[in-house]
This record gives C-alpha cells, structure tokens and sequence, in this order.
C-alpha cells in the first residue's frame, strides 16, 4: 500500500465514524428551534390592530403635569392612531426618569412598549378626551425611572 492510499483511507474512516457523509443530511428545522418564551420574558399586552381612537384625538396634543412628572404630546394621528409623547418624572429623593417615543391606540386605549435586557416595559395611557391623560405602566420600568419616582399617575393639560 501506498502512503497516500493509507491516508485516504484513514481519513474516509474517520469522517464514516464522525457521520459525515458526502450525502447532505436532511433535519426537520422546526425541531431544532426552541420557541417557548423564557419565564422572565413578557409578552407585549396589545392585542389586534388599531381599531378605534375611543376618546384620543388632536386635543390630546399638548403638555400635561403632576406632582412629579411632566407629559408632552408632540403629535397625533388619526390615521395610525398613534401619537408621540416625551415622559419625565423626578422625586424629591434626586431620582428621575425619562421615556419618550410612539404609543398606539387601540380601542382608546394607547399603549407603549420598550424591551429593556429581556423585561418589557408597558406603559398605558387613557385620556378622557378633554384634559386629563392616566398613565399605568409595568413594574419592569423600573430600569427608566427610581422607585420614588413612577411615570404612573394622573396628568392635567396645562
């Protein structure tokens, strides 16, 4: 036998015992694939696509304050139901917090959702289409803002 022969045939032994085959191998990639959601993962709360603008309309635009925060709707639209807002609070204890970008209205009710290191975070806006805007958020915004300092709360135009 030659060395190259001996070689070659050391070499096809090898790739038969590792599996490899000059024939590509066939899987089921849905198999392969985890799709379950981690348990610290949330999943988003808007449900469906924008349907109804409920109370929300161009007299949403405008600034809007409470004891520690200041809301500022810069633009509506009737057509996406979407509008663009700027959040801020500060406490007394020197912590503060910011958050800003497009909520979606969904049967009246507009939503905003931002991923922060695998935690979602949901803020929710209600407004009573005249001069008050209530704002409910998840506890995973904690990361945009202190503890003292929550962006919830009910807001005035002003």
């Amino acid at each position: 036998m030659t060395k190259a022969f001996l070689i070659l045939s050391i070499t096809a032994l090898i790739f038969t015992a590792c599996g490899k085959t000059s024939e590509p191998v066939k899987t089921d990639p849905s198999k392969d694939i985890d799709t379950s959601i981690p348990a610290n993962m949330h999943t988003p709360k808007t449900v469906g696509t924008n349907t109804s603008p409920g109370n929300w309309n161009t007299n949403c635009i405008g600034t809007y304050k409470n004891k520690m925060g200041t809301l500022i709707i810069s633009e509506y639209s009737d057509s996406s139901l979407t509008f663009t807002f700027k959040l801020t609070t500060a406490g007394e204890d020197m912590c503060t917090g910011e958050m800003e970008g497009v909520a979606n209205i969904n049967d009246g009710l507009a939503v905003f959702e931002k991923w922060y290191e695998m935690e979602l975070c949901g803020i929710r806006f209600k407004f009573d289409g005249k001069k008050t805007i209530e704002i409910d958020e998840d506890t995973n915004c904690l990361a945009y803002h202190g503890e003292e300092c929550p962006f919830a709360g009910t807001y005035k135009k002003k």
